[in-house]
């Protein structure tokens, strides 16, 4: 839901990578396709409807957006190759960017802004 109406495949892998999870994230979103909350896409996963989107996104709490857009935006500049980088660097700075509000190292704020 942090993604916005749809996320691509590859970042969805990109971010199992990162974490090392035993049980890939693509279980549990294959689990929402079967539940009618998701489709599944040529390039990755949807929400069946924006309000689904709206619902899933609000169970962050509210007070935890920024951080938790700052930590995804983070796992994937720090775990991604370049050409992964290049190819979803508006993936990554979006992330990056919702969550600016809560960077207070001055030299992290520079490279964002780079």
């Amino acid at each position: 839901a942090c993604f916005g109406a749809q996320c691509y495949d590859d970042v969805i892998l990109l971010i199992d990578r990162a974490l090392r999870n035993a049980v890939r994230i693509t279980k549990y979103l294959d689990a929402a396709v079967s539940e009618g909350l998701l489709i599944k896409c040529s390039f990755g996963y949807r929400f069946s409807h924006d309000l689904i989107q709206c619902a899933a996104y609000s169970l962050i709490p509210q007070s935890e957006h920024s951080f938790f857009h700052l930590w995804l935006g983070r796992l994937l500049w720090e775990n991604a190759s370049a050409d992964e980088l290049d190819a979803h660097l508006f993936v990554v700075t979006e992330q990056l960017n919702y969550g600016k509000g809560v960077i207070y190292d001055d030299d992290e704020r520079f490279r964002l802004a780079q």
